[in-house]
């Protein structure tokens, strides 16, 4: 007789042990799938972490080094002369397998001529702290400077991409608008000068009137508004604008204080730091990676990853034992059948095979 057919026999006969087994195989492999399944998820959202954490490389003056140099100088001089990045260099660096996108930075400050800049006021004048008239000096300051951000696309700097920052009219400085004088400014400055979307304003930085016309308004958050610190200009009185444009209001063209380069995988970072190096002077210059979020969002999931697998091994494991010892309590209950079988002269290769059948 042939050996699955001796197989099947014993299985429809035997409905309760079958039963059994299929019970027990079945949740088995549910518990496995469902290891599986976790464990593919977990992969997909460290994926999606990769594609979504923004992890950047910021390409800036070397400020230690910096450091070091000033203090070699003559005592009593204080001045900190760092290194603009020449932008052919920064593009070159861009061009790298690893870069998703770059955003390079100018700053500088600068006045208001046709409009007002809002006026923050710090200290304490003529009052003590339970209220009543203080007896010595007051101390006060106030700051009305504009600070003027050039940046390649506002849609990647990290102010608008963290969300501290919203366009609420109009639209952000883009790609092209690099070598105009378009500018966005702050909610609370243009309600307060009446300016719209639209509208053109002037600015005095460096020695330099300028025009500037404003295509975007935006919203700061309430936070850093509200956080201005002795000496530093409010919030509200920083205006966008294209990074070149703000590089020759400063006379230096084809130059950034920093570049920001956006990865297309966060663990490639360091790859794209030790390749890059060879390409900067590192006395003057520094590579620094910022993923924290990618790094806090890693962590739990791959735990999640870990505890997913071992889920999978320990109910494997499990599983082989708990069926193994049900195929051996089979063999030694029908011992008298195999030897009835061998007496017959059947194979022991068939017989082995009807088992696992």
């Amino acid at each position: 007789m042939n050996f699955i057919k001796r197989a099947w026999l014993n299985v429809i006969r035997k409905r309760g042990r079958t039963l059994l087994l299929i019970l027990i195989t079945s949740a088995i492999l549910l518990f496995v799938l469902s290891g599986l399944m976790i464990q593919s998820a977990a992969e997909k959202a460290v994926q999606n972490a990769k594609e979504s954490a923004g992890t950047t490389v910021t390409l800036s003056a070397n400020r230690e080094n910096a450091f070091r140099q000033m203090r070699k100088q003559k005592q009593g001089r204080t001045e900190l002369n760092l290194a603009s990045v020449n932008l052919k260099k920064a593009k070159k660096i861009a061009s790298s397998k690893y870069v998703k996108s770059y955003n390079v930075l100018s700053s500088t400050t600068a006045t208001a001529k046709s409009f007002k800049a809002i006026k923050t006021t710090t200290g304490s004048s003529g009052s003590s702290p339970q209220g009543g008239p203080m007896n010595g000096n007051s101390n006060s300051s106030s700051k009305t400077s504009l600070s003027l951000s050039g940046v390649t696309a506002t849609s990647v700097t990290s102010a608008f991409t963290d969300g501290d920052n919203k366009i609420v009219s109009g639209r952000g400085i883009t790609t092209s608008d690099q070598g105009t004088n378009h500018v966005v400014i702050e909610k609370e400055l243009a309600k307060e000068n009446n300016i719209s979307v639209g509208d053109q304003i002037k600015i005095k930085s460096n020695s330099k009137t300028v025009t500037l016309k404003v295509v975007g308004i935006y919203r700061a958050s309430s936070s850093s508004t509200s956080t201005s610190q002795m000496q530093q200009s409010d919030p509200s009185n920083t205006l966008y604008l294209a990074s070149n444009y703000v590089s020759e209001l400063k006379g230096s063209s084809n130059q950034a204080d920093s570049v920001v380069y956006t990865m297309k995988n966060p663990a490639k970072a360091a790859a794209f730091i030790k390749q890059e190096k060879t390409l900067i002077n590192t006395s003057k210059f520094s590579l620094t990676t910022n993923d924290a979020l990618y790094q806090t969002m890693l962590t739990p999931l791959n735990n999640i990853k870990s505890f997913a697998q071992k889920i999978v091994w320990l109910v494997g494991l499990a599983g082989t034992i708990i069926l193994t010892l049900i195929v051996i309590l089979m063999v030694r209950e029908r011992r008298y059948e195999s030897g009835i079988l061998l007496a017959l002269g059947e194979r022991k290769g068939k017989i082995v095979l009807q088992f696992f059948s």
